[in-house]
């Protein structure tokens, strides 16, 4: 065949040459092979990820979010009044217990404390002269020299003598107090907050708030949990120690352990629930004051649970399911009745046993009854594993 008769065959076609013509019914054949051969399933399957249940021991575990809080907070105020000199602490300083904080001038101290310690001599030299005075008196008395009404004076004086005495010591012993007052330490260790006065102010005792110390370690993470799962704390509580994890959001998501150590007496009448503490080590503070965290409370262990991959369960209408396959390849919805979380999965009282392959991803593409290709079947957990 001549060029210009297949030309004439296949009308549009001037421009065609013999091996063109070769090329298409090459490729053409091409692709009619490739597009009869299966790729595997069944006609319009739905591609899905699916895990077979499976048997695991389950920590019993509260969530919640909970807030750090130190263990102690102490607002230092002084206790006497006067100026201050010296600031012996940066802000956000580690303070130890008895640490001085600030200097006040102390020389007005100083002086009261001299005069309380003039006042105390002076007092005592009039007491030894009225002690005098009624030894001379009483015999004077026994010689019937003086009257009793003068030797009652007497005594009076001398007990006069005595009170003023303890008087006088009592005012040494503040004045002694008043000039250590002036150095102001801190009764907790801690961190130091923001200084709220400076060299040169004046404070007025028991009103000028200078700085607050935060204890950092150890802390405290406040949390509250459903007053339905209250007995069930105390339970775990009265058994033992329950171990409490918090997780901060630093981007590690590393968990920092602890123990509860709190449970209020109450239920808080307005949210149903109770507040409990928890007190962690946090010797490397990377637990700070005032931050949210997440909280796990074990509070039990449960053995032999069914469980699967926590997006293997759908929430409908009618409550939570799943989707079962049915002879590798069809899909069925199976509502299922749901436990606790643990970790990545979730335990199912009802509706899936042992050895079920459920669809874990996918589902939003499925009906009762659709036709799925299974992309790959997630290896079960050991008990170890899903426990964690």
């Amino acid at each position: 065949m001549t060029d210009n008769t297949l030309q004439k065959a296949i009308p549009g076609s001037r421009w065609f040459s013999l091996p063109v013509i070769f090329a298409i019914v090459i490729t053409n054949g091409l692709l009619l092979s490739s597009c009869t051969k299966k790729v595997g399933g069944p006609r319009g399957a739905i591609s899905v990820d699916a895990e077979l249940a499976r048997k695991s021991d389950v920590n019993i575990t509260l969530r919640a979010v909970g807030r750090v809080e130190p263990l102690q907070k102490v607002e230092i105020r002084p206790q006497v009044g006067g100026q201050i000199q010296e600031i012996r602490f940066a802000e956000g300083d580690a303070i130890e217990a008895g640490q001085t904080l600030y200097v006040l001038d102390r020389r007005p101290f100083e002086a009261a404390r001299a005069q309380a310690a003039a006042q105390v001599k002076a007092s005592m030299i009039k007491q030894d002269a009225a002690k005098r005075d009624l030894e001379r008196g009483r015999t004077l008395f026994e010689r019937q020299m003086i009257s009793a009404g003068e030797l009652d004076a007497l005594q009076a004086a001398a007990d006069s003598a005595d009170a003023a005495v303890q008087m006088a010591r009592a005012l040494e012993r503040t004045s002694i107090l008043n000039l250590e007052y002036a150095v102001i330490k801190a009764p907790i260790s801690g961190r130091a907050g923001r200084h709220l006065v400076y060299p040169g102010d004046v404070v007025v005792p028991a009103v000028t708030p200078l700085v607050t110390i935060n204890q950092t370690t150890p802390i405290s993470v406040a949390f509250s949990v459903p007053e339905r799962e209250l007995a069930a704390v105390r339970a775990a509580a009265s058994a033992g120690a329950v171990s409490v994890t918090a997780t901060v959001s630093d981007g590690t998501g590393t968990p920092r352990s602890g123990t509860l150590n709190f449970i209020d007496n109450q239920v808080d009448p307005g949210t149903g629930s109770v507040t409990m503490k928890a007190v962690f080590d946090n010797a490397d503070e990377s637990l700070w004051p005032g931050q949210f965290v997440q909280v796990g409370a074990q509070i039990g262990r449960e053995t032999d649970a069914i469980v699967v991959v926590s997006k293997a369960v759908q929430v409908g209408q009618s409550g939570s399911f799943v989707f079962k396959l049915e002879g590798g390849n069809t899909a069925r919805l199976a509502p299922v009745k749901t436990g606790r979380t643990s970790g990545n999965d979730i335990v199912i009282l009802e509706g899936v046993a042992e050895g079920d392959l459920v669809v874990t991803d996918g589902q939003l593409k499925l009906a009762d009854g659709s036709k799925v290709e299974v992309r790959g079947i997630g290896r079960p957990a050991t008990g170890q594993e899903a426990g964690q």
